[in-house]
C-alpha cells in the first residue's frame, strides 16, 4: 500500500534537542539513563528491572488492569496479556498521551503501533513477555489540548468540540473530570460523519465503531457505578480508552488509567518522599534545565519557585502546593509543614494527581518498564530528569522515539511530480520552494538575476559618488582656492552622501517590489503553481504544522478501511527513526 521515503530535513524533527537525539545522540547520551540505538542496553534494562522493581506491586497492578480494561469490554488478548503480568521475567513497554477527542491527532495512534511492535520484537530478543501498555493521561488537564478535532480533504475542517458541559472548562481542570452527555458526543460524531469527505464504503464501519466505543464508555464509567453523576454522562478519557482499546485489539494493547482509585493509592509513598526532598528535586530540574540551555538547546520543564510535585483537586480544580516557607505549605485557607500536610493529603489520595516530574517516577515505580515510547516534547523531559531519578535511587525506562510520519496521497505525490519537487527539499518555507519552481520554468534563476541587477546598480552608484566627490584630500586639508575645507563645504558633502544613501535605499526597495511582481506574474501565468503548491502544502504542513500533529486518523480510516493500521503496524521497523513519508500506490 506504502512506497516509503525517510526524510531527514530538520523541518520533520520539532526541535535541535530532539533532531541530535535521533542523528547525533553522542552529543546527548549524557542526559539520559541508556542508549536506545543498542540491542545490549535492552538486555542491560531487563537486568536492572530483575534486580530493582518492587515485584509486590505485579498482583496489584494486575487487579486495577484487569478492572479497567474489562469495563471497557477489552478483547481476550489484552486480558491474557495483564495476566502474564504476574510472570516476575514480564515486563512492559509503555507510552501515553492525553485523551483527545476520538483518539486526537494521528501521531497518538503511530506512537501505539510503535509501543506495539517494540513489544513484540523485545519479546522475542529477550525471550520474556513484553506487553504493550498505553498510559491515558488522564490526570492532565487543559482542555484546549482535547478540544479539537482535524480533518482533511481540499482544506482543512476543524471542529470544534465547544461543549456546554465544557464550557468556562479553566486549564486547572483535569480530563477525568470534564464530564459531557452521550448524546452531545453522539452529536458531534454525526457532525464528523457529515464532514469525512467523500463518503465511502468505510464511512460507516467507522461511525458505527466509534457508537459502539460510546455505548460502551457510557455503561462502564467509573462515576456511574458509584454515583458521583448522573445517567448517560461520561467523561472523554474513558472513551478515549474504549476507542483505543477497539482499534488495536488484536495486538493485546493494555491501558492504564492515573484516575483509577486503586491505582492512585500506590501513589502515597511517592508523595510522602516528594514532600521530603522537594528542594533536591527542584535543583536536580533546574540544574539540568541550565545544562541543556549552556549546550543550545532549550529546557523543558521551567519553574520559577519550589512547588511540590503535585496537585490536589479543589472543586474541579488543580491546585498546586507552594512553598511559603521552609518546610511550610499554602492551602488556600491555611499553611501546615511537611507532617501536617502528609496526613491531611492521607485521606485525599483519589483528589491527588501527579506533575510531568513526579508521574513517569510514578510509572517507573510500579510498573516494570523495560522501554517508553516517547514524542519529541517527552524526550526533552527527559534530558532533565536523570539526576531526579537518582535521587529516587531508580533509572528510567530505555527511552525510545515514536514512529514519525507524513501520509502522502496519490493525488498529493502526482502534484509533488508534477511540480519537480525533491522530497527533502519540502519544509516549512514554502516561499523557497515556490521560488526554485519558478525559476525552472522560467528557464533562469530569476532571483540570481536580480541580485546581479542591484550589485551592477550598486557599483555603478558607488563609481558615480567617487568621481563626483567634492572633498579631494591635500597636504593642508584644503583645496587650491582653499575653500574645499569649509564649514559650509562639508556640510554640501555630506548632503550629497546623503542623497546617495538614499538612492540606494530607494533601489533597494523597488528591486523587492519588483521581485515580488516578477514572481506574482509568473504565478499568474502558471495556475499549475499555485494550485498544486497549496494543496501540497495544505497536506504536508496544515495549519503550518507536521499533518501528524493536526488531522486525525479517522480522515484515512474513512478512505482506505481499519487495514490502513495494519498497513502501517507492517511498515514501523524497530531501530529505524527516520520520518518517514508514506506515499500510497
Amino acid at each position: 500500500m506504502f512506497n516509503l521515503k525517510e526524510i531527514k530535513s530538520p523541518d520533520f524533527y520539532y526541535n535541535s534537542l530532539f533532531y541530535d537525539f535521533i542523528f547525533n545522540f553522542d552529543k546527548v547520551r549524557h542526559h539520559y539513563c541508556y542508549d536506545y540505538r543498542s540491542i545490549g542496553e535492552f538486555e542491560r534494562r531487563a537486568d536492572d528491572i530483575n534486580k530493582f522493581y518492587d515485584n509486590d506491586f505485579r498482583l496489584k497492578i494486575v487487579n486495577i488492569l484487569k478492572s479497567l480494561n474489562s469495563r471497557l469490554c477489552c478483547g481476550k488478548r489484552t486480558l491474557n496479556n495483564i495476566e502474564l503480568l504476574k510472570d516476575r521475567k514480564t515486563c512492559v513497554v509503555i507510552g501515553g498521551q492525553q485523551p483527545g477527542f476520538l483518539t486526537g491527532p494521528v501521531f497518538i495512534i503511530y506512537k501505539i503501533l510503535t509501543i506495539i511492535k517494540l513489544s513484540q520484537y523485545l519479546s522475542a530478543l529477550l525471550k520474556c513477555n513484553v506487553i504493550p501498555l498505553f498510559w491515558n493521561a488522564s490526570d492532565d488537564s487543559n482542555f484546549d489540548q482535547v478540544n479539537n478535532f482535524y480533518l482533511l480533504n481540499k482544506k482543512v475542517k476543524k471542529i470544534n468540540l465547544a461543549l456546554p458541559e465544557a464550557s468556562g472548562l479553566k486549564k486547572s481542570r483535569r480530563f477525568s473530570n470534564i464530564f459531557v452527555s452521550e448524546e452531545l458526543i453522539r452529536q458531534k460524531i454525526e457532525e464528523v460523519k457529515e464532514n469525512l469527505t467523500p463518503s465511502t464504503d468505510f464511512t460507516e464501519n467507522a461511525i458505527d465503531m466509534l457508537d459502539e466505543c460510546l455505548r460502551v464508555a457510557g455503561k462502564s464509567f467509573y462515576g456511574e457505578k458509584t454515583g458521583l453523576n448522573p445517567p448517560n454522562v461520561l467523561n472523554l478519557s474513558s472513551f478515549f480508552s474504549a476507542i483505543i482499546l477497539k482499534l488495536f485489539s488484536k495486538y493485546g494493547l493494555v491501558v492504564i488509567d492515573p484516575s483509577e482509585p486503586d491505582l492512585k493509592a500506590l501513589a502515597l509513598k511517592l508523595i510522602k518522599f516528594d514532600i521530603e526532598n522537594y528542594a533536591g528535586i527542584y535543583d536536580a530540574v533546574k540544574e539540568a534545565g541550565e545544562n541543556l540551555k549552556n549546550e543550545g538547546y532549550h529546557s523543558q520543564i521551567m519553574s520559577d519557585v519550589k512547588n511540590l510535585n503535585f496537585f490536589l483537586d479543589v472543586e474541579g480544580k488543580r491546585r498546586r502546593f507552594i512553598e511559603v516557607k521552609n518546610g511550610y505549605f499554602a492551602l488556600p485557607d491555611c499553611i501546615l509543614d511537611e507532617n501536617e500536610l502528609f496526613e491531611f493529603l492521607k485521606s485525599r489520595v483519589s483528589q491527588l494527581s501527579l506533575n510531568v516530574v513526579l508521574r513517569p517516577i510514578f510509572q517507573d515505580t510500579v510498573l516494570p518498564v523495560l522501554a517508553e515510547v516517547c514524542g519529541p516534547g517527552e524526550i526533552s523531559y527527559y534530558g532533565q530528569m536523570k539526576k531526579v531519578y537518582e535521587i529516587f535511587n531508580l533509572k528510567t525506562g530505555i527511552i525510545y522515539p515514536r514512529f514519525s510520519a507524513t501520509i502522502i496521497e496519490s493525488k498529493i505525490e502526482k502534484s509533488i511530480r508534477k511540480l519537480g519537487i525533491d522530497y527533502e527539499e519540502l519544509g516549512k518555507d514554502k516561499s523557497r520552494i515556490r521560488k526554485k519552481i519558478i525559476a525552472h520554468i522560467a528557464g533562469k534563476d530569476v532571483e540570481k538575476l536580480l541580485k546581479n541587477f542591484e550589485s551592477d546598480i550598486f557599483l555603478k552608484l558607488s563609481g558615480l559618488k567617487k568621481s563626483l566627490s567634492f572633498c579631494p584630500k591635500n597636504s593642508g586639508g584644503t583645496s587650491s582656492t582653499g575653500s574645499y575645507g569649509t564649514k559650509e563645504s562639508m556640510e554640501s558633502a555630506g548632503s550629497i552622501g546623503s542623497a546617495f544613501d538614499r538612492i540606494e535605499r530607494n533601489f533597494k526597495k523597488e528591486i523587492e517590489v519588483l521581485g515580488k511582481k516578477l514572481y506574482s506574474e509568473f504565478e499568474k501565468r502558471s495556475d499549475l503553481i499555485s494550485a498544486n503548491l497549496d494543496k501540497i502544502y495544505i497536506n504536508i504542513f496544515p495549519e503550518n504544522k507536521l499533518q501528524e500533529r493536526i488531522i486525525n486518523v479517522f480522515n484515512y480510516i474513512n478512505k482506505y478501511d481499519f487495514k490502513l493500521l495494519d498497513c502501517i503496524y507492517d511498515i514501523v521497523k524497530p531501530f529505524d527513526f527516520y520520518h518517514e513519508f508514506l506515499i500510497i500506490s
